[in-house]
């Protein structure tokens, strides 16, 4: 017989009834998507539970936002390790290159010494004092072994001795040294602020202003620096007679006189340089003032000069500084023309004069020295542009 509910009804009783499992909802998270620093970017958290994250890299306004907090504030909770890091990464490559550097132009200038001896003692030389005078310049030694045992003596600070200069290498180079940082430095600072300048008065600009910028920067190229050099002798120094012709006075006897001395090797040597550096500027420039972020800090108010020095050039700097950095690499190869043109006393006028006669000691004393130049550009420009760009530490 079919049982009577409790409403009266016949049927099953609704206490009879089996229980209904209920599906159970995922919990909501009641808090919205999280943004929290991570390195060189955001991450984008979808809930305080979830594993899921989305990490896109800080441009524009986060970049800025970045840039303006205290140095250790700028990475993650490993503070400047991403720096280190990326420093350490960048010493041992250059550490390697400069090794290759001098392994190779030894070998080089090894085969290209001939005979050293006979140049050394003359023709009338007899055999037995040739052969004399090459073990002890320690010419009957194998190439890598008469190498590591300059290496050894280069890192203790004895470079040895000239071949044909009574005086030691070290003490040769060190003379010439400050010659050739005068040009090259003072080209590489000249050569900025002129670029930086030109490079964002054309990308914000524009107009007639872009185009007369983009006709010095092709001139720059054209013109060689040898025959800029020649000509600003012939004007400045032998018309006008403003400025010494040739010659070098060091800064420690006459600062004036230093620099009157760089003005004119300066000059024939920043044209190539400016004209580079300002066009990557530019090109620069103009990418960042086209982006969101800048039209969006323009409808929040902010002066157009305010968003041109504070976002504008700290974004388009940092590429700006690795064409210089490569550019000064070249200044060295320009700096070598300029000190013979300048009767100037440099590391590059020493090589020219060094290498034909095979000096092998002075020579790598020289080569030792632009190397180091080299290494040192480059570690430099690596750490400024982490510093502008912190995204660079991360590669």
């Amino acid at each position: 017989m079919e049982p009577v509910r409790s409403d009266g009804r016949r049927g099953h009783r609704q206490d009879d009834r089996l229980p209904v499992r209920r599906r159970r909802r995922p919990p909501r998270h009641r808090q919205g998507p999280q943004r929290v620093s991570h390195g060189a970017g955001v991450v984008e958290r979808l809930g305080p539970r979830s594993p899921v994250h989305s990490v896109r890299p800080l441009e524009g306004h986060d970049a800025g936002r970045l840039r303006r907090l205290p140095l250790r504030s700028r990475l993650d909770p490993g503070g400047l390790m991403y720096i280190f890091k990326f420093m350490g990464k960048r010493l041992a490559l250059g550490l390697s290159m400069l090794l290759a550097t001098l392994l190779l132009g030894y070998v080089m200038m090894s085969s290209l010494t001939g005979n050293v001896a006979l140049s050394i003692l003359g023709p009338g030389a007899s055999d037995e004092q040739l052969e004399a005078k090459n073990t002890e310049l320690g010419l009957d030694d194998p190439v890598l072994l008469r190498f590591l045992n300059w290496l050894l003596g280069a890192l203790r600070g004895d470079l040895g001795v000239a071949w044909f200069a009574p005086e030691p290498v070290s003490q040769l180079v060190a003379g010439r040294v400050p010659v050739t940082l005068s040009l090259v430095l003072g080209a590489i600072v000249i050569s900025l602020l002129i670029a930086v300048s030109l490079g964002l008065l054309a990308g914000v600009r524009r107009g007639w202003v872009d185009r007369v910028v983009q006709l010095v920067t092709v001139t720059g190229f054209i013109i060689p620096p040898f025959l800029l050099a020649l000509a600003l002798i012939l004007v400045v120094s032998v018309q006008l007679r403003w400025l010494p012709p040739t010659g070098y006075v060091p800064l420690d006897r006459d600062p004036a006189g230093w620099a009157a001395s760089l003005i004119l090797p300066v000059a024939s040597l920043c044209l190539g340089v400016v004209a580079g550096v300002t066009q990557q500027m530019r090109r620069s420039v103009i990418d960042i003032v086209d982006k969101d972020f800048v039209r969006t800090l323009r409808s929040r108010g902010l002066s157009e000069r305010r968003i041109v020095w504070t976002n504008v050039l700290k974004n388009a700097t940092g590429v700006s500084f690795q064409v210089l950095a490569l550019q000064a690499i070249g200044l060295l190869g320009g700096a070598v023309i300029a000190e013979q043109i300048f009767a100037m006393p440099g590391l590059g006028a020493s090589a020219i004069s060094f290498t034909p006669r095979g000096d092998l000691p002075t020579v790598m004393g020289i080569l030792l020295a632009l190397s180091l130049i080299v290494f040192a550009i480059n570690i430099v420009t690596d750490f400024v542009i982490a510093l502008l760009n912190p995204k660079v530490a991360l590669t």
